[in-house]
């Protein structure tokens, strides 16, 4: 088929380059604010625009010849440390939400115990981001992204419309994320059918929470991560209406989210005082069973919609249609 796009329509190459020069520009902004102060929210912005670079120099690989030094694994090196920091806010954030509740005496002091060393570690965190940030890889990167935002060089695909390009991208994450095995930890798959097993007590639901289904869970999160920018992107660009998808993919998100913190506080208290939560810290222990039930319950109830053949048909349906009404658009003219 042979599409006719108006002047304004970029092609495959020009839109590449302009989504990684915007997020590069927000790097290089963040990093001065972060070299400068020790505010969260410029680890957290900055973290965020490295993600989004990465994401977008993965996603528009077979149409770029990028620099040696600028590839996913040298942008992941700095996103670890990046990800240590921010872990350690996070951490914060946790236990000021602990700290909302009436905790007996010898509760509130550990609370108190464990926002210092957290802030200690913090400042280890801090000195430890700011070293790579000066090291010879990052300014490697910094340097030879530069260049090629100057002077970029593209594969053939590059000068395909990116109109053409749209549907296959999207639907390969979407495949990618629908997919993705972390939908069935948890569940059982009995001869082709899934079965949701409901899971009512905290010490069942920590059974489930195995390494393995941690990771697999963390993953899924990028996955909707990768997913959520496609699908913003190419809808800021052409006004597609995909507010309910992206609605849907943040709660995803966000549910993975919770269980992910309450993990990462769980194992900070374990591995950093070496206590048995259910004994040393009764309250605190129940809050916390509390929140990992209520995550997971939410859990299961995506599990099981995403299960349903409709659901994906909806996501699937509503990126065709946008596509063939916009594509029908450029063809006529209305």
């Amino acid at each position: 088929m042979t599409y006719i796009t108006p002047t304004e329509v970029k092609t495959l190459g020009e839109y590449a380059h302009q989504t990684i020069k915007k997020y590069a520009d927000q790097i290089w902004t963040w990093e001065n604010a972060l070299k400068d102060a020790q505010g969260s929210e410029a680890l957290h912005q900055m973290r965020i625009e490295m993600r989004h670079l990465s994401f977008a120099i993965s996603g528009f690989s077979t149409s770029l010849i990028l620099p040696e030094s600028v590839n996913k694994k040298n942008i992941a090196k700095i996103c670890r440390k990046l990800a240590k920091l921010r872990n350690l806010d996070l951490l914060r954030v946790s236990f000021d939400s602990l700290k909302r509740h009436h905790l007996p005496t010898d509760e509130q002091e550990f609370l108190r115990t464990a926002l210092d060393t957290l802030d200690k570690q913090r400042q280890d965190a801090l000195l430890g981001v700011r070293k790579t940030l000066n090291n010879q890889r990052y300014k490697l990167l910094k340097q030879e992204l530069q260049q090629w935002l100057k002077q970029p060089i593209y594969q053939p695909l590059a000068s395909k419309p990116i109109l053409e390009v749209i549907p296959d991208s999207l639907l390969c994450c979407l495949s990618n994320f629908l997919l993705h095995p972390a939908w069935l930890v948890g569940n059982q798959l009995e001869v082709g059918e899934i079965v949701f097993p409901q899971i009512t007590e905290s010490e069942k639901i920590e059974q489930q929470l195995t390494q393995k289904a941690i990771n697999s869970l963390h993953n899924l999160r990028k996955q909707a991560k990768i997913l959520c920018y496609q699908v913003q992107s190419f809808g800021d660009l052409y006004g597609f209406r995909y507010g309910k998808i992206v609605a849907e993919i943040k709660n995803i998100q966000t549910t993975l989210g919770l269980i992910q913190d309450n993990v990462l506080l769980n194992r900070w208290i374990k591995d950093v005082f070496k206590l048995n939560i259910r004994h040393s810290l009764p309250i605190i222990a129940i809050l916390l069973a509390d929140n990992s039930y209520n995550s997971w319950r939410n859990w299961q109830l995506l599990q099981q919609k995403y299960a349903k053949t409709e659901t994906k048909i909806l996501f699937y349906s509503t990126i065709v249609n946008s596509w063939e009404s916009l594509n029908y658009k450029y063809r006529t003219g209305y």
